[in-house]
C-alpha cells in the first residue's frame, strides 16, 4: 500500500511538472515512519526499496533525488523513535537530512532542480528596495542591502531556517498521525513550559546592542555578520512573544473554538505592527510567563 500510495503520489506529480516535489519531504517520511514503528526497520527496509525502484520507474531525477532522501529521513526518524531520542533530536535529525537536500539542490544540481542562486539574491534585494520604499527611506541611503556577500549569507541563513521548519514540521505530523493510530508517539513538550535558554538570552541580548550600537556609531563594517544573526534573533523574539499571547488566550479565552479564532488575526496584527517582537523580548527577559502559569497552576486552573 505504500508503495501503490508513493506510486500515485508520482505520477501525479509528474503529470503536474513536478509541483509536488517541494511537499515529497513533507509526505514521504510520515509513511516510512508509521511503517518502521508497526512493523520494523528490517522489514521497513524491503519497502523503503521498493518505493526507490518505483520512483526510478515513474518519477523524473528531480523527484528520485527527494524521495530518496525522504526515506533516508523517515529511517533516521524511526531509528530515534526506537533508541528513544528527545524531541529536540528528532527534529534536528529531520533538519540535518533537509540541510543536505537544500545544500545539493541549490549549490551543486541546482541546473537540475530549476534554482537559480542569482535570481534568488536579485530577488532579495529588490524585496529591500521595496521595504525601504515603503518607509519612505532612500534605498542608495542603505548600500548594506546590496552587498552581496550579506545577501549571500541571509539566502544561506533562509535555507537553514526552512530546513528547522520541515523538521519541527514532520516531528508536528508525525507526533499527530502516530497518536492518531494509537502507536508509539514522540516525546513532546508542553508548549508553556518552553522557555528561552540563559544562552538564548545572551546571543539576543549581544545581537540587539551590537545593531542599536551599529545605529547609533555609524559603524556598519560588520553588519554582514550582525544582520543575519539579528534576524535569527527576531525570528526567536517572534516565537517567544507568541507563546506569551498563546499563554494569555489560553487564561482568558477558555473556549477552543473561540481560541482557535482569535488567535490568527492576533498573530496576523503582531506581524504588522511588530508586537510580537516586544513582547517576546518582554517574556525572554522578565520571566512573567513561567510566574503566571505557576500561579495559575497553584489556583489549579
Amino acid at each position: 500500500m505504500m508503495c501503490a500510495l508513493l506510486g500515485v503520489l508520482l505520477f501525479f506529480n509528474r503529470q503536474m511538472a513536478g509541483a509536488l516535489d517541494a511537499y515529497l519531504f513533507w509526505i514521504v517520511p510520515l509513511g516510512m515512519i508509521v511503517y518502521c514503528v508497526r512493523y520494523s526497520m528490517n522489514n521497513a527496509l524491503v519497502v523503503a526499496v521498493s518505493m526507490l525502484i518505483i520512483a526510478f520507474v515513474v518519477a523524473g531525477p528531480v523527484s528520485l533525488f527527494y524521495v530518496f532522501f525522504s526515506v533516508v529521513a523517515g529511517f533516521i526518524y524511526s531509528y530515534g523513535l526506537q533508541k528513544k531520542w528527545s524531541g529536540l533530536q528528532l527534529i534536528f535529525a529531520v533538519f540535518a537530512v533537509s540541510a543536505v537536500i537544500n545544500i545539493l539542490s541549490v549549490f551543486v544540481f541546482s541546473a537540475m532542480c530549476g534554482y537559480d542562486v542569482a535570481a534568488e539574491i536579485q530577488f532579495i534585494r529588490d524585496y529591500f528596495d521595496q521595504a525601504m520604499k515603503a518607509a519612505n527611506i532612500d534605498p542608495s541611503l542603505t548600500p548594506i542591502f546590496h552587498n552581496n556577500r550579506l545577501l549571500m549569507t541571509i539566502f544561506a541563513l533562509s535555507l537553514i531556517l526552512s530546513s528547522l521548519l520541515e523538521g519541527v514540521l514532520v516531528h508536528l505530523l508525525a507526533f499527530l498521525i502516530l497518536k492518531r493510530l494509537k502507536m508509539e508517539v514522540p516525546p513532546m513538550k508542553p508548549v508553556g513550559d518552553i522557555y528561552c535558554p540563559k544562552w538564548l538570552k545572551v546571543y539576543v541580548f549581544g545581537v540587539f546592542f551590537a545593531l542599536i550600537m551599529g545605529a547609533v556609531t555609524g559603524i556598519t563594517q560588520y553588519y554582514e555578520i550582525i544582520i543575519p544573526l539579528g534576524i535569527i534573533a527576531y525570528l526567536v523574539c517572534i516565537f517567544f512573544g507568541y507563546l506569551f499571547v498563546l499563554m494569555l488566550l489560553a487564561i482568558y479565552v477558555p473556549d477552543t473554538k473561540k481560541r482557535a479564532l482569535l488567535i490568527i488575526p492576533v498573530v496576523i496584527i503582531g506581524f504588522i505592527t511588530q508586537s510580537l517582537v516586544m513582547i517576546g523580548l518582554f517574556d525572554i527577559f522578565t520571566g512573567t510567563r513561567r510566574r503566571i502559569l505557576e500561579e495559575v497552576r497553584k489556583r489549579g486552573q
